[in-house]
């Protein structure tokens, strides 16, 4: 996918090595080849109740011990049973799927620990509002992983996307090109019809505006089409405040995250 400049350009510039190369990884997997909001309100405890259900995947993957081929990101869906046990699907940047399955318990301070069904543990944080979760993992040699899991809503409307969201992303390098690390910070202004207009600060100092429109999902699939062309997608928690998601060019891998701003 060729760079543009705008917002495309910018969300394009924008593995437990035995828990299977193609399988469960921090609730990811590797990536070579009381109010309803999620940042705070929630009550002071966990329960299971608060992981069953579906969730959305995205994370980044950046390569360890000189191993640039290691780079990439992982989109997958999750989906827990009320007893913890969970099955999985995952489609890595490289375009390769897999499945997975296993149980997980919650702590009373919200620490998830997820045991897939061929071995090993993994460890992952959920917020005060029950709707996104976040965690690390390493691999032994060649790995480390960043994952960030929404929790799906019931449904969504244009009406959720509405308002004014800041974004952070990071980017890595593939192809062996290191230069091309970094991050980009920006404010996206959706309006009631999904039309929007951005600003953009990259890490070099760069900035840049753009425009488009965007569309969302009964079960909260946004999808961004920039003026400048192109389409980007991105997973809308149930709290309805957190967008995440992942793109490629062809020389980068990013994951990107935007917040709502309180009206």
């Amino acid at each position: 996918m060729k760079r543009k400049n705008g917002l495309l350009m910018v969300f394009c510039y924008i593995c437990l090595s035995s828990v299977a190369a193609l399988g469960l990884m921090a609730i990811g997997t590797g990536c070579s080849g009381g109010d309803n909001g999620d940042g705070g309100g929630g009550t002071a405890s966990y329960t299971l109740a608060d992981l069953e259900g579906t969730w959305y995947l995205r994370n980044i993957c950046t390569g360890k011990n000189d191993q640039p081929d290691r780079f990439g990101y992982t989109t997958g869906t999750i989906i827990f049973q009320s007893d913890g046990s969970f099955t999985a699907t995952f489609t890595r940047s490289g375009g390769e799927t897999s499945t997975d399955s296993g149980t997980a318990s919650i702590s009373n301070d919200g620490i998830v620990t997820v045991t897939p069904d061929d071995g090993g543990s993994l460890s992952s944080v959920m917020s005060a509002g029950k709707n996104v979760l976040a965690g690390n993992t390493q691999s032994d040699h060649d790995e480390f992983i960043l994952d960030i899991l929404v929790k799906a809503g019931a449904s969504y409307t244009l009406a959720d996307l509405e308002g004014t969201w800041y974004l952070r992303n990071i980017r890595t390098g593939k192809n062996d090109q290191p230069d091309r690390f970094g991050y980009t910070t920006g404010t996206i202004i959706f309006q009631s019809d999904g039309s929007f207009t951005a600003t953009f600060t990259r890490s070099g100092g760069e900035t840049s505006t753009d425009s488009g429109t965007a569309s969302i999902s009964n079960d909260g699939i946004v999808t961004v089409t920039p003026d400048d062309g192109g389409s980007l997608s991105f997973v809308m928690s149930a709290g309805k405040n957190v967008l995440a998601g992942n793109s490629q060019s062809d020389d980068e891998f990013s994951l990107e995250i935007l917040v709502k701003k309180a009206k």
